[in-house]
């Protein structure tokens, strides 16, 4: 099964090896930043691959880095507690942008993602004070 992955994926060898190094370099621009990583891989990923395989890779990749990140922390109950919503958010969306990406032309799922990308690009190089209150910031 794992020699025909490639072929179940419509890859090349090398290109299925790019994939892990993209990850690299998405985790460096993280480490750099404290942010990226879906940025980086799913904006480069495409332009060797399909964007439906950079798209179900990061889906798998990230909620997996995620909680292993989440669960070293030491601080499991008040980070989850802290981040609820954003929980169940992703549990709501997931589902549902799985489903969109299945019904959707991948030409419209295309156009999204670069509006998307350079929506965050473009608050990114402003860089806009989008800051909490501290009376409003929940302490862990």
């Amino acid at each position: 099964m794992v020699n025909h992955l490639p072929e179940m994926l419509g890859l090349s060898w090398f290109q299925l090896g790019l994939i892990p190094c993209i990850f690299i370099l998405g985790g460096a621009a993280k480490g750099a930043l404290g942010f990226g990583l879906p940025f980086v891989t799913v904006s480069i990923i495409p332009l060797f691959a399909p964007l439906d395989v950079a798209l179900a890779v990061n889906a798998v990749v990230l909620p997996i880095a995620n909680f292993l990140q989440y669960t070293q922390s030491g601080l499991v109950r008040p980070t989850f507690e802290r981040y609820r919503l954003v929980v169940v958010g992703i549990l709501l969306g997931a589902p549902i942008g799985a489903y969109l990406l299945s019904a959707m032309d991948i030409h419209i799922i295309e156009l999204l993602l670069g509006l998307f990308v350079m929506c965050f690009v473009f608050v990114t190089l402003f860089n806009p004070s989008l800051k909490v209150a501290p009376r409003s910031e929940k302490s862990l």
